[in-house]
């Protein structure tokens, strides 16, 4: 038997972990052709995580912190490290989390987390013993939990699922106990709980806490607070009015999720994508990932992930009644019988609008709206496989529908002929995985590629044939046909206009608005190009002659993700839940077009000469809306399916799946 200390020298995970210690140590990764796809994939993914975070060298822990004598380092974050060590005038083993940040942002939240822990009492929450400074840094003394955290513990292989109910239950009794001092954790993960011998859970690290009963003058509106995986949708959109004890509950809600099924409920890169599945999509249920989780024990933690605060349990302890209740077999509020039966009916009722919906709307054009020949369903048909890319993150298409471009989420790009069904080209690696923009004639496209720099690659030249340095990371990129202009937006929120050919370069931004650009398209028949921006309903118009941006306010999509362009000069914006038509008039007029609840836009494009708007559909659907009427052509079964580009002019176009997998797809019958 091989010793899992000493793997071979050809073991994956092992290359790996040497790779790791050779970039920690300034090392780069060396370009091996021999090397398979999923090695040199791997490999690009950990040089991108280095760049981006490179890991300091680890500074020898201090004999003593006061009086307290030092053992080891326990962990360490941004802004402090906890160590372990023993308090010598009692000989009790402590824990003495140090501030090693000196800002007063650090200092600030290191008293919160001080006044937050002293006034709880509870014996699921991590108790503290002292307060102190030691060399100008301050320290806090608490009790040290030997079992690691909840991150680090296996559960009861006997009976887990009920194993899950009870520790959060307890969990929730000390979130509880926090929120009834007055204190909000705002960042419940597995984590930072740790568990006692004997399976006692207890909450530890206040360092993003905040008073109940008085605004956080730390955060600033628009910010993201909390960890990713597990942080409340009103947190991830930077509604920082609206995080409050319902925010709490859903954490304690993602805690479960993750004891059930390995998992927190939404899984991704951390980055804007991740950001509006917790906002937008739905979460999985925990019984498709786990067959043996009980559906009250799913109905609670459902309840617990509820988009709207106002859907959840009014409190942590209301959460913990409910898992009692479980435990005991009493019955859940979660969902009774009557509410079991409530909701059929609804669904069944539901279901017959819908029906009547697709009927009505199908042959009928919307109230002030006589299109010239009513709508006719259209068929989704699905043609060959294209190709596979592993990690398949984004997808894009040149005018002619020849070639596609995909960009995976290891910053892998690669061109492919459509008909032929082959690579006719590998991409230089992208900055990140922002989509490429293809030129008229299709054999140029634009990027982003290390570092902040704009490219235009050709094709056929094998090369890059202008470039041109900017200040901040582009998240999305457009190509205008007749000139072959390019725009880009930035996650600073400046719009960049930029003439390849001769090197002519502007930028404007909106004043006084900051928040990252998610979308960027040319306004067909002007001279202005459409911005679309993470946390912001209004959609920016700024016309190329000034550098005034004009704002199109309300248009609905709050935190939009999808901004495309009609060929009249309308914009088609998606928040990932509804379809908006903006004309961008004075004043402006917004539409919305019908998308069912729980269908998910998770993409979208203009087909079909600015007819129709195709959307790849959260529920493994490709669906299609006819733009004048508001009718929903067409709902084709594609399971997986995660992205669409087509060509505006024609009805054919290429999907992708969660796997990789790129396929043809046209549209038939309609008008």
């Amino acid at each position: 038997m091989t010793n899992p200390a000493t793997p071979p020298p050809d073991d994956f995970l092992a290359r790996l972990v040497a790779l790791d210690e050779a970039l920690a140590d300034g090392g780069a990764v060396e370009d091996d052709p021999a090397a398979d796809a999923r090695w040199r994939e791997s490999a690009a993914v950990l040089e991108l995580l280095h760049r981006a975070n490179p890991r300091r060298p680890a500074a020898a822990h201090p004999a003593r912190v006061g009086r307290f004598v030092i053992e080891g380092v326990l962990g360490s974050g941004a802004s402090g490290v906890v160590y372990a060590a023993t308090d010598p005038s009692v000989g009790r083993r402590v824990a003495v989390k140090v501030l090693t940040q000196a800002d007063a942002v650090s200092l600030a939240r290191f008293r919160v987390e001080v006044a937050a822990l002293a006034a709880l009492n509870h014996p699921h929450v991590v108790q503290v013993f002292e307060v102190g400074e030691h060399e100008g840094r301050p320290f806090l003394v608490m009790e040290l939990v030997p079992g690691g955290s909840l991150a680090d513990h296996a559960p009861r292989a006997d009976n887990p699922e009920r194993y899950a109910a009870r520790l959060v239950s307890q969990i929730a009794r000390g979130v509880g106990a926090a929120h009834a001092a007055g204190i909000l954790h705002r960042d419940l993960k597995p984590r930072n709980i740790l568990v006692a011998p004997g399976g006692v859970p207890k909450v530890a690290d206040f360092g993003l806490a905040r008073r109940l009963d008085r605004a956080d003058p730390l955060t600033v509106p628009g910010t993201s607070i909390g960890s990713p995986n597990y942080m409340s949708p009103e947190q991830a959109a930077g509604r920082v009015d609206e995080v409050g004890v319902a925010s709490d509950v859903y954490g304690l809600g993602a805690v479960l999720f993750s004891l059930l099924t390995g998992r927190p409920p939404f899984v991704g890169v951390i980055g804007f994508d991740l950001l509006r599945q917790i906002v937008i999509d739905a979460p999985p249920r925990p019984n498709d990932l786990n067959r043996a989780v009980p559906p009250e024990l799913e109905a609670i933690c459902l309840r617990c992930l509820a988009k709207n605060p106002a859907g959840r349990y009014p409190s942590a302890d209301a959460l913990a009644d409910d898992l009692d209740a479980f435990l005991s077999g009493t019955g859940v509020r979660a969902l009774t019988p009557s509410a079991r039966r409530g909701r059929q009916l609804v669904t069944w009722l539901l279901g017959l609008v819908v029906l009547a919906a697709v009927v009505w709307g199908v042959g009928r054009a919307r109230p002030g709206v006589t299109p010239a020949v009513a709508p006719a369903p259209v068929a989704v048909r699905v043609g060959d496989v294209v190709g596979r890319h592993e990690g398949l993150y984004s997808l894009s298409l040149s005018p002619d529908g020849r070639r596609a471009a995909s960009v995976a989420i290891t910053v892998k790009g690669l061109v492919w002929d459509v008909a032929d069904r082959r690579v006719v080209a590998e991409l230089p690696r992208t900055d990140h995985s922002t989509p490429v923009a293809f030129f008229p004639d299709g054999d140029r496209l634009v990027g982003v590629f290390p570092t902040n720099r704009l490219g235009v690659w050709s094709v056929s030249q094998g090369r890059f044939v202008a470039e041109r340095q900017l200040p901040e990371n582009v998240n999305a990129v457009a190509v205008r046909a007749d000139d072959e202009l390019v725009a880009a937006t930035d996650r600073e929120g400046v719009t960049h206009l930029w003439r390849p050919s001769t090197g002519e370069a502007r930028a404007t931004r909106r004043a006084g608005l900051r928040y990252a650009g998610v979308g960027v398209v040319f306004r067909p028949g002007h001279d202005e190009i459409f911005t679309a921006r993470q946390f912001s309903e209004s959609l920016d118009v700024w016309t190329f002659g000034g550098d005034e941006v004009r704002v199109v306010p309300n248009v609905g999509a709050t935190m939009p993700q999808h901004l495309t362009a009609l060929p009249d000069g309308r914009a088609v914006v998606s928040n990932g839940r509804r379809l908006f038509v903006v004309s961008p008039t004075e004043p402006p007029r917004v539409r919305t077009l019908p998308v069912d609840d729980g269908v998910g836009v998770r993409s979208m494009a203009v087909t079909n000469e600015g007819r129709w708007v195709v959307c790849a559909c959260q529920d493994g659907t490709t669906r299609v809306w006819d733009v004048e009427s508001g009718a929903e052509l067409a709902r084709g079964a594609t399971p997986g399916v995660r992205l669409v580009a087509t060509t505006a002019a024609g009805t054919r176009g290429v999907i992708g799946y969660a796997d990789g997998t790129i396929c043809e797809f046209r549209l038939s019958g309609g008008n």
